[in-house]
């Protein structure tokens, strides 16, 4: 019997020592698939971060190409308009420089399509 007990207790303290090792092997095989899960969570979340980080970099030199274009824009529109009024300025000048009349003219630049002019004079002769 002794013989029979000692093989008996042999073959749970080997059955005790074969689930320790599946039972550590299943813990390693989990930690390791927890670690793989947190390494790519934290490289999705960088990459979405450094994905934001681009876009609103383009987003900011887009925003300061508009910019500049508008304010190009309102450059020459503004030379135009000044070009245009120096040139009906300088026919006013002639107009009444010309002949000896003076007349009285004003320059109304008016709003809308590329500086529209109106040109609107009385004439009064040397009295």
């Amino acid at each position: 019997m002794d013989s029979q007990n000692h093989h008996a207790s042999a073959a749970v303290a080997m059955q005790v020592w074969w689930h320790r090792q599946l039972v550590q092997q299943a813990l390693c095989q989990a930690v390791n698939n927890v670690l793989s899960i947190q390494t790519r969570w934290r490289e999705a979340i960088a990459q979405q971060r450094e994905e934001r980080r681009y876009y609103r970099w383009v987003l900011s030199v887009y925003l300061r190409l508009e910019s500049v274009s508008v304010i190009l824009q309102v450059h020459a529109r503004m030379w135009n308009a000044r070009t245009q009024y120096k040139k009906y300025q300088k026919a006013a000048q002639t107009i009444q420089n010309r002949d000896g009349v003076d007349l009285n003219i004003k320059i109304i630049i008016g709003k809308g399509a590329p500086a529209t002019a109106l040109m609107f004079w009385q004439a009064t002769e040397g009295e």
